[in-house]
């Protein structure tokens, strides 16, 4: 069984899921490649006036909506996908944005080249603010961010469509063969069943390293890694 670490499937909670019925479709498409457990993780962006307090009230309302009508037995987790800003590493309340349960925070880069401000924000959120920082889709990024961000030792995070790609698998298989990545997600938005093939290729392309995701991303959810 399979460990979704990353997935917009929150009805109206951002652009991925536009409501119950596509959610509940998503799920369904989870469930019939034996996903699980699947991390939920609306956007959050600071620079766009999103509060950690508003965040939380629409996660939660639209968490609620899905629960009561999820009849597929996968666990949903509360999380989010954290926008990095400038001001974020302090804002009041970044403890709340956390996958649930943990103190793993899935910090998604800003757009473009790599500012050495970033590696100051993230140091600044795993030791002032006392948190553990996954990276999601380290896939995504231009080749210098994706250096800096592997020799910052944070935790990484890759989209299974990428690894889907001829011309990114080798590169993303060596990255969870040397253990410098970590955790699979779908990155769900829209189309369930394409997303949801993809995962499941991805985790049969990565073998015992797929095998050894799924367990990192047990460890982190059940409180065994920190």
């Amino acid at each position: 069984m399979y460990v979704d670490f990353h997935a917009h499937i929150l009805p109206g909670a951002d652009h991925g899921s536009r409501d119950l019925d596509h959610s509940l479709r998503q799920l369904r498409a989870a469930k019939a490649v034996g996903v699980d457990t699947i991390v939920a993780t609306p956007h959050f962006y600071l620079e766009s006036g999103h509060t950690a307090e508003e965040f939380q009230s629409r996660r939660e309302r639209a968490y609620e909506e899905l629960d009561q009508a999820n009849a597929t037995g996968i666990r949903i987790v509360r999380g989010g996908e954290i926008h990095l800003s400038y001001d974020l590493p302090e804002i009041e309340g970044l403890e709340q944005l956390t996958i649930e349960g943990t103190n793993w925070l899935l910090l998604e880069m800003p757009s473009g080249i790599w500012q050495n401000w970033i590696a100051d924000a993230i140091g600044y959120i795993e030791s002032a603010r006392k948190l553990r920082v996954v990276i999601a889709h380290i896939d995504r990024y231009e080749k210098t961010m994706q250096e800096k961000l592997l020799d910052m030792g944070c935790g990484i995070q890759v989209n299974a469509e990428s690894l889907c790609n001829w011309r990114e698998r080798r590169k993303l298989c060596k990255l969870f063969k040397t253990g410098q990545a970590h955790v699979l997600g779908s990155d769900v938005h829209t189309e369930a069943e394409q997303a949801y093939g993809w995962f499941e290729k991805a985790v049969k392309i990565l073998g015992k390293d797929g095998e050894t995701a799924m367990e990192t991303a047990r460890s982190i959810l059940d409180g065994r890694k920190e």
